[in-house]
């Protein structure tokens, strides 16, 4: 193969690897069909430039024609390519410039088979820098098909000077590959008229272009991504600073919870004061009388100490009610859960009455890391939850409280032998705001706040209901040891 073919025939493979990486590009992007249209074009230019590569071998003119006709098939596909991919780029229709040059070249290709209408059927021997080959002679039809086609081809590069829907023209960003597929076209029409001796430079003026408007849309797809980088590592910053400022509000919420939760308890906590206090008063005035009488300095001890008792439950009452309504950021510290339990359930016991009765088996469990306040709070709420199940039933049952410890960390059980949740309500009970209580008698945060306090603190929490009652499971992770 001549140095000549050899570079025709490079031309061809370059073009196919143009039409693989816009085919590639195209299956990772599909709504750019732009990069669809060059691969198409480029298969057109290889499937030209090949046969011309073969054709500078030739030594019969019935050789040449057949090599003649592959360029025509491949003419017609290098033109559908280019105007998809100008009518994808200009944002307008250019349908009639692909039905006139495809009709043409289908039409030329047809009569090619007759004899002496497309081609004489006589050789003719062509040179071509130091080399000779042989050619079919074209009549004036088949130089009309070629000029039709030139023709054609320039018409849709005076549409790309032309602004597009962004107001740009796309061929401003390609002066380079402009003028390169003019000098290529000078010199084909040049050495069609044998005024020089020039191999075709067809494919090589319009790969100039596909491989300018390849790299154009990829520069185009880089800075697209450039930007939407830089756009999602805003939003990922608006996202972190939106979910600080959610679990701010989460904090907000949960503590509003803790003083509506300190709100209901009081009333009931008013009988729990008042019986250490009545019985303090009483102690006082025992002691007023003893203080009179002689040899009684032990039984004034005696009456001391059970003061100071009645004094430290009422202290203990004030703080449980004080530990409930601080504020403040979560903890993060190894918390027993056991203490924690045994701290809420005086707060609830009066609440719970005579009719219910609270049960605990509290094994020893290891430490849970995190805040005390808020742990506490989910154990408040799963047992005020629970005693209301049995009031809203008006039936007299037993609320028990187990802790044990398991391969995932420390399980906390609350379950009581009411009537059940429906099954219409079970899917929202965690829902905010969703409440089954009358107006005024809940908020319908109690399990939403316990649900989001478990999560923070790397839990989780299920519920199993029946006609034979209700069991909620709180399992946390053990604090390192």
């Amino acid at each position: 193969m001549s140095a000549v073919a050899g570079m025709t025939a490079a031309l061809g493979w370059i073009a196919l690897l143009a039409a693989a990486l816009n085919l590639w590009i195209f299956s990772q992007r599909r709504a750019d069909r732009g990069h669809l249209w060059l691969a198409v074009a480029s298969l057109g230019i290889a499937l030209y430039a090949l046969p011309t590569a073969l054709l500078y071998a030739s030594r019969s003119s019935g050789r040449a024609i057949v090599l003649h006709r592959a360029q025509l098939g491949a003419l017609a596909v290098l033109g559908i390519g280019f105007v998809r991919f100008s009518e994808e780029l200009l944002r307008t229709r250019l349908r009639w410039v692909e039905r006139i040059a495809i009709a043409t070249i289908a039409g030329a290709t047809l009569v090619s088979f007759a004899p002496g209408l497309v081609f004489t059927g006589r050789a003719c021997v062509r040179p071509l820098l130091g080399l000779r080959y042989v050619d079919a002679e074209a009549t004036g039809l088949g130089a009309l098909v070629i000029g039709v086609f030139l023709g054609l081809s320039g018409r849709l590069f005076v549409a790309h000077l032309r602004p597009d829907g962004d107001g740009d023209a796309p061929l401003r960003h390609a002066p380079g590959a402009t003028l390169l597929w003019f000098a290529c076209s000078l010199g084909d029409l040049a050495s069609g008229l044998r005024w020089v001796e020039l191999p075709s430079l067809l494919p090589l003026g319009y790969l100039g272009f596909v491989i300018a408007f390849t790299a154009a849309r990829l520069r185009r797809f880089v800075t697209a991504m450039t930007a939407a980088e830089a756009r999602a590592a805003l939003l990922e910053r608006l996202a972190a600073q939106r979910a600080q400022m959610l679990r701010a509000k989460q904090l907000q919420l949960a503590h509003g919870e803790r003083l509506a939760a300190a709100g209901t308890l009081a009333a009931g906590l008013a009988h729990e004061i008042n019986n250490p206090v009545a019985f303090v008063l009483a102690n006082l005035n025992h002691l007023q009388a003893l203080r009179k009488e002689e040899d009684s300095a032990d039984e004034i001890e005696e009456v001391l100490l059970e003061t100071q008792e009645g004094v430290a439950r009422l202290r203990g009452i004030v703080d449980e009610l004080m530990r409930l309504a601080r504020t403040g950021e979560r903890g993060n510290e190894p918390a027993d859960l056991a203490r924690v339990v045994e701290s809420v359930l005086p707060m609830v016991r009066h609440e719970a009455g005579g009719r219910v009765r609270i049960e605990t088996a509290l094994a020893a469990t290891p430490p849970v890391l995190g805040d005390p306040r808020l742990l506490g709070q989910v154990v408040l709420n799963l047992l005020q939850n629970a005693i209301h199940a049995l009031a809203a039933a008006d039936q007299e049952g037993t609320v028990r409280v187990a802790l044990a410890p398991v391969a995932a960390g420390v399980e906390l059980s609350i379950r009581d032998d009411g009537p059940g949740i429906p099954a219409d309500v079970l899917p929202r009970i965690f829902e905010p705001f969703f409440t089954t209580k009358t107006a005024g008698q809940g908020t319908g945060l109690g399990l939403a706040v316990t649900r989001e306090i478990v999560s923070r603190h790397g839990g989780s929490i299920d519920v199993e209901t029946g006609s034979a009652g209700t069991r909620f499971r709180v399992t946390l992770p053990a604090a390192p040891s």
